[in-house]
């Protein structure tokens, strides 16, 4: 059996956009400890890509936690 994809998400791009994110937040909240980001914000992080959001979160993550952010 084979299956077709139909687009291929890119890891490196989600992980930036949600790393631009945590930095406004932290931008705007500069005394924060912690934050908790609700997923349907990453949903809309990531233009609504289903996929990216839940299957494909991991491996995004993945990515953005060897960013740096200052």
């Amino acid at each position: 059996m084979n299956l077709e994809y139909t687009h291929k998400p890119d890891y490196y791009l989600f992980a930036q956009l949600l790393v631009r994110h945590i930095e406004s937040y932290i931008h705007k909240h500069p005394d924060a400890d912690n934050a908790i980001f609700d997923l349907r914000d990453v949903y809309e992080i990531f233009r609504q890509d289903f996929a990216s959001t839940t299957t494909n979160l991991e491996g995004i993550l993945h990515i953005a936690d060897s960013y740096r952010v200052e």
